[in-house]
């Protein structure tokens, strides 16, 4: 009878699978990853039904979104060893049923924005190394995110190779899924960087691999990004945001700022848009122009269709 694999075992060979297939890496703060990790919690070397179980179990407080997030992202590794390589003798869990996000994002004010990075620079000074850096990553990853409209993992996982200074095109590699694109930062964001990233260098060294990293020269993690928000934006204002938003706001300013009429010239511009934020389809992009009154009537205009068949339900996947 063959010797039972441990969850670890089994693990180590789905990332060596992943490899050869190509896929990409996960990081430390993946889902799988924690799913992984949890693994401590059991006393047991061995992956049981009961993790599975627990791990699918919807939590106290916890939206259909973020459950639908955790259920599917751990299924392929459930399938490759129990169902493909039937190394484990387990109930492999349904896909989860679609979730969308349903809560609008804040829109932020010039005043909130203000008071936003005016806590930026109001972070304490400090000798210790992290938070010396986070003093000077904090307000520029925000404005990164806030003028190029990356999406949090994009900013927390930038890679100091994929910035050209020379012409201010960055690849994002780390994102959503498979979705690489490109964004072109605007001349002062390039000088704001630019500037950021020399005195990083005198801190830290010229070979790190992240642009925002922290003392182990590794990237910034979801918990760090989502503590020192909050920190910063609660100190002056009181309205519910995170910094995810801040990309949604990149997408309705620009949105906003579309004057013409033409139907062409709309639709090119919303396609530009579309690949600079890494959307799919054109119709997570559309999504927006429910949050912007000043185009309701050119859409109807340009459309013929009524508002709610043009305005789709955003899928979380898309956000």
């Amino acid at each position: 009878m063959n010797k039972q694999m441990t969850f670890e075992e089994m693990y180590e060979k789905y990332i060596q699978y992943r490899r050869v297939c190509g896929r990409k890496e996960f990081s430390s703060y993946s889902v799988i990853n924690r799913f992984y990790n949890r693994r401590k919690n059991y006393n047991t070397p061995y992956l049981t039904q009961q993790m599975v179980d627990d791990w699918c179990e919807k939590s106290e407080g916890e939206t259909n979104v973020s459950r639908s997030i955790r259920v599917f992202s751990v299924l392929s590794f459930l399938r490759y060893i129990a169902v493909e390589k039937k190394w484990v003798d387990i109930r492999v869990p349904k896909t989860p049923p679609h979730a969308y996000e349903t809560a609008l994002p804040h829109l932020f004010t010039d005043e909130e924005l203000d008071n936003m990075f005016r806590a930026c620079d109001e972070i304490p000074k400090s000798h210790k190394l992290d938070k010396i850096l986070t003093k000077i990553e904090i307000p520029i990853m925000l404005r990164l995110m806030l003028s190029a409209g990356l999406r949090p993992i994009e900013a927390r996982m930038l890679r100091c190779q994929d910035v050209n200074f020379g012409n201010g095109i960055v690849n994002i590699v780390n994102t959503k899924g498979y979705r690489q694109h490109v964004v072109v930062l605007h001349d002062s964001m390039l000088n704001l960087l630019s500037t950021y990233n020399s005195k990083v260098s005198e801190l830290v060294g010229n070979d790190r691999l992240y642009m925002f990293p922290n003392v182990e020269q590794s990237h910034r993690s979801v918990e760090w990004l989502h503590n020192k928000f909050s920190e910063v934006w609660y100190k002056y204002n009181s309205a519910k945001a995170t910094a995810g938003m801040l990309r949604h706001h990149y997408a309705i300013l620009n949105i906003n700022s579309w004057t013409c009429e033409k139907q062409s010239d709309n639709i090119k511009k919303l396609m530009a848009l579309s690949k600079s934020m890494g959307h799919r389809t054109l119709v997570s992009t559309m999504w927006y122009y429910a949050l912007v009154p000043r185009l309701a009537d050119i859409i109807d205009n340009l459309s013929g269709e009524t508002y709610d068949k043009i305005i789709p339900v955003l899928d979380y996947d898309e956000i």
